[in-house]
């Protein structure tokens, strides 16, 4: 009797998982600098001419921000952070597994303009600090 293989789907493991927490600071003690990963958001690369209203128009109609327009700036929605990186150039931070669906549903709403669109979760490691 044959048997069927047995297929496990990989699991996901994160780089820092590996490191020891240090000990937390004692009572009345200042608390200090804390590091710790924040695994599996989902990243998308966004590029397009923050000076085209259609391009403007159609992430705000997806994403429900206005992507900020100036460094150190953010935006914040239910779907997605917008995080400015240039005039052009913007990361998008979303919850752990909504980046492929958010990525598509972009695509879809900028077809009609100039824009790039790339999903980028497992190349950039989230750390709060």
């Amino acid at each position: 009797m044959a048997h069927e293989p047995v297929v496990q789907e990989p699991k996901a493991r994160h780089a820092l998982t590996r490191l020891t927490p240090l000990p937390s600071p004692s009572p009345g003690e200042p608390p200090g600098v804390t590091l710790a990963a924040r695994p599996f958001l989902g990243k998308i690369n966004l590029r397009g001419d923050a000076a085209d209203a259609d391009f403007m128009e159609a992430v705000t109609a997806v994403l429900g921000l206005t992507l900020p327009r100036s460094a150190g700036r953010t935006a914040r929605s239910a779907l997605a952070t917008a995080l400015w990186l240039g005039p052009d150039h913007w990361l998008l931070v979303t919850a752990p597994g909504q980046e492929t669906a958010l990525s598509a549903t972009l695509r879809a709403g900028l077809r009609s303009t100039v824009a790039a669109v790339v999903d980028v979760s497992d190349q950039l490691m989230t750390l709060a600090l």
